[in-house]
């Protein structure tokens, strides 16, 4: 794994295991949590919006990954109106993960995303 991907899993990894003591938190910790992870669902959604731009049609992995992460807050009927979203920390996890699993060369993916 090359080392951008290696930081890119390694932060998801720790956001993911942080998440576990969500429970405990106060407000602040809470809000802080959510906005780290509304900004990063952000930068991808710049990134897989580039890629999907130089695609050559068709539904691609990022294309699939940004429908799974939409049926996922419908199901779940959050509120992505506002900069903080608590209900969609679930679904922006998962598209993290499938966002980098897309970047992995037979991953199911189209080659490397950001990592390359």
């Amino acid at each position: 794994m090359k080392p951008l991907a290696r930081k890119y899993f390694n932060s998801v990894k720790i956001l993911t295991t942080e998440a576990k003591n969500a429970s405990s938190w106060n407000l602040q910790h809470l809000t802080r949590f959510v906005g780290e992870i509304n900004w990063v669902k952000h930068i991808m959604d710049i990134q897989a919006a580039y890629l999907d731009n130089g695609g050559g049609g068709g539904q691609t992995c990022v294309t699939q990954c940004a429908n799974e992460y939409n049926q996922c807050v419908t199901e779940n009927q959050c509120d992505t109106g506002g900069w903080v979203c608590l209900c969609c920390v679930p679904c922006s996890l998962q598209y993290m993960g499938c966002i980098g699993r897309c970047s992995i060369p037979g991953a199911g993916s189209s080659g490397g995303i950001f990592i390359y």
